[in-house]
């Protein structure tokens, strides 16, 4: 009978503390979807789309209370309509096609390889700065609005980078 007791006991302390833990969990996940609601509504209001765009991907989880998922699942349905997308290309001195080519915006990392298909972008004025090796930098100033789709961005490279001097060997010792 002790035994049995101690058992049960025990089965008792685990499953209130599963619960407990669940409880926790619950709460923990309710704050960070309201959280990610708050967030991304902020973000959307400041112009940037794309941060905003996981906030509310975050918030549409099926752990998030109803209401607020149901709020973030429309508000990323929303940002989806009115996210702007670039299409960006590069041509060498000659005209060709040129696909090892990194691009910045804003000095942050956009695509390093290009493939023809749209990127999103926030909305506003950016630098574009297209990289590739054996030519110099080239940057594009651009103004891109809430709604643009799938908008082609082409730079062309110049004259190919000098290559470095070579240096003369030191004089021999005599």
């Amino acid at each position: 009978m002790l035994k049995s007791m101690r058992r049960a006991t025990v089965l008792l302390v685990v499953v209130a503390t599963a619960t407990l833990s669940t409880s926790r969990a619950g709460a923990d996940d309710k704050q960070q979807c309201l959280a990610a609601s708050d967030q991304g509504q902020q973000l959307r209001d400041d112009g940037k789309y794309r941060r905003a765009r996981d906030a509310f991907a975050s918030c549409a989880r099926e752990v998030c209370p109803a209401l607020v998922r149901r709020d973030c699942v429309k508000w990323l349905a929303d940002l989806e309509q009115s996210s702007p997308s670039v299409v960006v290309g590069a041509k060498d001195a000659r005209g060709g096609d040129l696909v090892d080519v990194t691009v910045l915006v804003d000095g942050a990392p956009l695509v390093t390889k290009l493939d023809g298909k749209p990127t999103p972008v926030d909305p506003g004025a950016h630098v574009l700065r297209f990289q590739t090796a054996g030519y110099p930098a080239v940057e594009q100033h651009v103004m891109v609005h809430a709604g643009e789709k799938s908008r082609l961005l082409v730079v062309q490279f110049g004259t190919p980078a000098a290559p470095p001097p070579a240096t003369a060997p030191p004089p021999a010792a005599t």
